[in-house]
């Protein structure tokens, strides 16, 4: 329930989330968001 709602508010703000795993040691999830230029 908690990857839906997270690639859920991703995609609103226009930006993807990414997962990978590796058998026993875990999973890596990046969220990635467009930023306006300073």
């Amino acid at each position: 329930l908690g990857l839906a709602i997270v690639k859920h508010l991703t995609q609103a703000m226009k930006g993807n989330v990414h997962a990978a795993s590796v058998v026993g040691h875990g999973a890596t999830f990046t969220v990635r968001l467009p930023c306006a230029a300073a």
